[in-house]
């Protein structure tokens, strides 16, 4: 029932890894977690002017026996915590919505994956980011699927099935959508993959997605998984779904032939219901999982203290650092 891997996703901002007191975290965490998996904004690669935090917070990370993954919401096109800005000052690159589809966060513009520009940037700033910083891996947060009927995409649609878009937002779009984001993954995977990174992807488990069985075939993917959160007002999961979705991907990654990691929830942990954390690391060892990693957050957590001591010895218990 031991893992192979433990890892930890740190949501917080990177330069506060220079600080003494998250110096002390990284000492802590070193005891329990392989790997940090960072959620970063795009701006840390030349953070304050070309400073060096960025290649410091890496280093203090390796000097502490861990790997360094890194996930960025380029385009805004991943759930990341820290926001991601260029695609802002280029609206000539957002998703174009068909009329008849809802967007439903009109408030955040997203780059379509399909846009030439868009697509460029994102070489140039992957090859730099690989090139400059001595980053293990490259994660992929909840990447979903969207309807666009930009120019681009009609071209692009038309030269594979020789036919026109419909226009709408319906099931073939969404199909073509979820081609075109998987073939947009797989272009960073091969750039990793290119200085020898590791590549990860989470998703929101849905299983049944067309989007999710395209990404497990994934060549240069190592690494796929659900985040099975359970907690959160108004759910109607309780602590068996864990168990669920990691029998449903283990599936998945043995046909894809991926790793299988499954996210364990840290946030929005009400008083009383840390326990429920150790309980979802064991169902995922249990159930199959590569990869057990801890989530921890302040986001609606009422004893942080609790929860960040319930993750740290699930992942003592469940994985290699016993």
């Amino acid at each position: 029932m031991v893992v192979k891997e433990t890892w930890m996703i740190q949501p917080g901002s990177l330069p506060l890894w220079v600080h003494p007191v998250f110096k002390r975290d990284v000492r802590e965490l070193s005891g329990c977690a392989d790997v940090i998996y960072e959620y970063a904004s795009e701006h840390e690669i030349k953070p304050y002017g070309g400073t060096e935090i960025f290649k410091n917070t890496i280093k203090i990370i390796h000097d502490h026996g861990m790997k360094f993954f890194v996930s960025l919401g380029t385009g805004d096109r991943f759930s990341v915590i820290n926001p991601c800005t260029w695609h802002l000052v280029h609206p000539e690159t957002w998703i174009e919505w068909p009329p008849d589809a809802i967007d439903p966060t009109p408030w955040i513009k997203r780059s379509c994956v399909n846009n030439p520009v868009f697509i460029e940037y994102t070489k140039q700033y992957y090859s730099n980011l690989f090139s400059n910083y001595d980053v293990d891996g490259v994660g992929f947060d909840e990447p979903h699927e969207f309807p666009c009927v930009c120019k681009y995409c009609q071209r692009k649609f038309e030269e594979l099935n020789h036919r026109k878009m419909s226009g709408r937002g319906d099931e073939e779009n969404i199909r073509f959508q979820a081609e075109s984001l998987a073939e947009y993954i797989s272009m960073i995977s091969d750039i990793a993959k290119q200085t020898d990174l590791k590549t990860a992807c989470v998703v929101g488990p849905r299983p049944e997605a067309y989007l999710h069985e395209l990404l497990v075939k994934t060549k240069d993917l190592d690494y796929f998984g659900p985040d099975p959160y359970w907690i959160y007002p108004g759910s109607q999961k309780d602590i068996s779904w864990v168990s669920e979705m990691t029998k449903a991907y283990r599936k998945i990654c043995d046909v894809g032939k991926k790793l299988l990691w499954v996210v364990i929830q840290g946030h929005n942990i009400p008083s009383g219901r840390e326990v429920e954390i150790y309980e979802a690391g064991r169902l995922a060892a249990e159930n199959g999982a590569d990869v057990l990693c801890g989530y921890f957050h302040w986001r609606g957590t009422e004893n942080p203290e609790a929860t960040w001591d319930t993750i740290f010895r699930m992942l003592i218990d469940f994985g290699q650092k016993r």
